[in-house]
């Protein structure tokens, strides 16, 4: 597995697949999307001076010395956690108990959810890229400042939400830290909305 960690006030989530936009290295694409000093043309939002996904140019990175590991607390510990499928995503409800700090994180953040962005057999399916190129799966985390009592809330602060992302590649070795979370998957086939269904995974969240 390859990850990287992502740490950002996600502010809007457009599809990648979308042939209307792509990032500069991804320009000479057949189809001639929207270029990022374009993207504002068809999306208004997108003008400012920050989005969510990134596209990550390694040969561009930098090293930031303020940020430090991110300090994780109680994600050693084995969980109950509600799987819910909201039609579009599939979410695992996280108890606030679990927090991140560090990092140059300007607060304490608990968690919120996490969930999956995958791809079909085995295509591209992440949200941010590296150098133009999308992973099989990418996993979020989502956090918000611990003094606030809803999402909803912490989104009128611009620092108030924390999500940690990690890119996923194919193995041909299983990964048994997944099999509860997949069996899980198995058991929600119906969006919450039509069929208000859920299911309860019993795992270990471990943050190596």
């Amino acid at each position: 597995m390859w990850s990287t960690l992502l740490v950002s006030c996600l502010l809007f989530s457009p599809c990648i697949h979308s042939v209307q936009w792509c990032y500069q290295s991804q320009y000479s694409c057949e189809d001639r999307c929207r270029e990022p000093s374009q993207w504002a043309k068809d999306f208004p939002v997108c003008g400012g001076q920050n989005q969510s996904p990134i596209n990550i140019v390694t040969h561009k990175a930098r090293h930031n010395p303020r940020l430090t590991p991110i300090i994780f607390e109680g994600y050693t510990e084995t969980l109950n956690v509600t799987v819910q499928n909201l039609g579009n995503i599939a979410v695992l409800a996280l108890p606030p108990s679990l927090r991140i700090r560090g990092g140059d994180l300007p607060a304490t953040y608990k968690a919120v959810q996490l969930h999956l962005h995958w791809g079909v057999a085995d295509r591209p399916g992440s949200e941010h890229t590296l150098d133009g190129e999308k992973y099989p799966m990418e996993l979020h985390i989502v956090h918000m400042k611990e003094q606030f009592k809803t999402v909803k809330e912490a989104m009128n602060d611009t620092v108030g939400r924390a999500a940690l992302a990690f890119f996923y590649e194919v193995s041909t070795e299983e990964n048994q830290k997944f099999n509860q979370v997949i069996q899980a998957l198995g058991r929600i086939p119906y969006n919450v909305g039509e069929h208000n269904q859920a299911d309860v995974v019993q795992d270990r969240k471990a943050h190596d």
